[in-house]
């Protein structure tokens, strides 16, 4: 799709153009992290066990909910012309056999994670302590705008709440898996080497021969 019908299908669907909206449901160093995770999705025939609809299982409703972002989008022509690439009137971001063709870092949270109560136990059974709590946290986190409403001040005060939570567990989970995210690249990159510096800093010298420095209290 070209940029203008994507902002056109942005505009009939109720989304608006901002400049910045810290609260898009977009967070690709957790959107990454995904990539770690052991979904027991279940595919008969081609098409979802649980929900015995379509091959599309939780993707169905793609184009209407654009990929499952918040109701705001970034402004940026660059960014929405990323994203207009890779979206069609038909499935949205959804390809046959493919799956989503969204590249993990540009994944809303709900995209990259979400799976539906048939398969959480099973999940759980299969995934590690920190990141079935990343998948409630990112659950609960983006939950926020339909329990409170949208945007006003009991959202934004548990807004906060939730990302600070989320925050705290995808470190933890960096911390023990020994990951640092890589912006520039969008991508998880091994630590191998960790120096205290003082005053709650750390210096990590990462697989790909760059040091960085991080605070951790």
């Amino acid at each position: 799709m070209n940029t203008r019908d994507f902002v056109y299908h942005l505009l009939d669907h109720n989304r608006q153009l901002v400049r910045h909206d810290p609260y898009s449901g977009h967070r690709p160093e957790i959107a990454v992290l995904s990539s770690l995770m052991d979904f027991p999705c279940d595919f008969t025939a081609g098409k979802c066990a649980a929900k015995r609809l379509s091959p599309k299982c939780c993707c169905i409703d793609c184009v209407n909910n654009i990929g499952h972002f918040g109701r705001r989008w970034s402004n940026s022509l660059h960014t929405l012309s990323k994203y207009a690439r890779k979206f069609t009137a038909k499935n949205g971001f959804w390809r046959v056999g493919k799956g989503c063709v969204l590249p993990r870092h540009m994944r809303s949270l709900t995209g990259a994670i979400h799976i539906c109560h048939n398969i959480a136990d099973e999940f759980d059974r299969r995934n590690s302590e920190g990141l079935c709590q990343l998948r409630v946290a990112v659950r609960d986190y983006t939950s926020c705008s339909y329990r409170y409403g949208g945007h006003n001040d009991v959202y934004h005060r548990e807004i906060i709440k939730t990302e600070k939570k989320l925050t705290r567990i995808v470190g933890k989970i960096m911390l023990e898996r020994k990951l640092y995210f890589d912006v520039s690249n969008r991508e998880l990159v091994n630590v191998v080497k960790r120096e205290k510096k003082g005053d709650g800093w750390v210096s990590m010298h990462l697989e790909n021969g760059m040091r960085v420095d991080v605070k951790t209290e």
